[in-house]
């Protein structure tokens, strides 16, 4: 498989426009897409003739991609990589309409999931035809590169880099397909790991917003803006980010994994030596000016809650282990926002004991779609 330069940035929200911008600046040639129901930021991008605004390490950039299209065939089309940047609740059905568009053609591709923790697991359940994953290669990562926040035109500021993108593929065998990813395409260090549950577990953001937002509800609730990190959290208040934590690593060794707590890779990430989550929040430079959400229908909770605990749950029951905070927040926020999160997040159903070992530790890609 020939991967080559071109890459194809799917969603254009925060992060969409951070990597379409920075890997543009690295020599890619990149193409942004996004869904015209949610086409705000790309609108404003395309009136500006493909334009967008760089700010970053106090410097500022002009840089022109080389395709904006709302037309999703073109976009997969243009791209040898697919870096999906949708919101979490948009990945099934976006890679339902890309294997859809590929069946027709005799490409092979990737297809990168970012922040897609069991996104790949999540779509692999609900594909109709597996002969897909001969020409999609699948890939989640546990964050997005960037601390990014956009502009109110055709501007985007990267207030942070990680030093490190963790990556793993759906299928282990699938592993070596990253090998081949020329230095443009990355949009920093791609850390591999061969095992989609070990980075679905490996996720921290479902662990720390949602326990935030619940301490200051009624603030966010209301429109009240605040620093989110700085005065959202007190010394008592971050005893449930610990809490919460301490849950996602217990599932972890259950499941044979020896996981790092999450300030510990906060630290590696940003080059930080916090002690707790506490001392982060207070501390950080990065995430020192981010602000509180004003609504409750955020991301903070719609894919945290739904898209990050609920299926740290599932894998729960699966191992017969009680996951008792992480079952409080995910029916909490059930109430307060009139959602299901057990029902509509993402429950992994018809996951089963065999299929968790085949995706983990075996060629299943090679044995069963082949």
């Amino acid at each position: 498989m020939k991967i080559g330069n071109k890459l194809t940035i799917l969603g254009c929200g925060h992060g969409g426009m951070a990597l379409a911008a920075d890997l543009k600046l690295k020599g890619a040639k990149v193409a942004l897409w996004s869904d015209p129901t949610h086409a705000d930021k790309f609108n404003k991008i395309l009136a500006k003739k493909n334009e967008i605004i760089l700010h970053s390490n106090d410097t500022s950039k002009s840089v022109k991609l080389d395709l904006l299209s709302h037309d999703l065939t073109e976009a997969i089309h243009f791209g040898d990589i697919l870096y999906n940047c949708t919101p979490m609740l948009a990945h099934r059905q976006l890679f339902k309409n890309i294997a859809l568009h590929l069946a027709r053609l005799q490409v092979e591709k990737l297809l990168i999931n970012l922040s897609g923790t069991f996104s790949g697991i999540d779509q692999f359940l609900h594909v109709s035809d597996q002969a897909i994953f001969n020409k999609l290669k699948i890939f989640d990562t546990s964050t997005f590169p960037y601390a990014c926040r956009a502009g109110a035109q055709n501007d985007i500021s990267i207030l942070g880099k990680k030093s490190a993108l963790t990556i793993a593929p759906l299928f282990p065998a699938d592993i070596h397909y990253l090998d081949f990813m020329p230095d443009c395409s990355k949009p920093t260090r791609l850390h591999k790991i061969k095992n989609s549950f070990e980075l679905g577990l490996m996720g921290t953001n479902a662990v720390f917003h949602p326990a935030t937002v619940l301490f200051n509800a009624r603030l966010i609730d209301t429109g009240c803006s605040f620093l989110f990190y700085r005065d959202g959290i007190s010394k008592r208040t971050s005893l449930l980010h610990d809490a919460l934590d301490h849950e996602r690593l217990l599932l972890a060794k259950t499941m044979g994994y020896q996981l790092n707590p999450g300030v510990d890779d906060d630290n590696k990430y940003y080059g930080t030596n916090f002690t707790n989550n506490y001392d982060f929040c207070l501390h950080s430079t990065i995430h020192k000016k981010i602000k509180s959400p004003t609504s409750l229908n955020h991301r903070f909770i719609t894919e945290d809650v739904a898209y990050g605990l609920v299926p740290l749950l599932a894998l729960a029951k699966s191992h017969n282990i009680e996951l008792l905070n992480i079952d409080s927040v995910v029916k909490i926020f059930s109430t307060i926002m009139g959602v299901n999160y057990y029902q509509q997040g993402r429950n992994l159903a018809g996951l089963t004991q065999k299929l968790v070992h085949e995706l983990s530790w075996t060629t299943y890609a090679r044995e069963q779609v082949s």
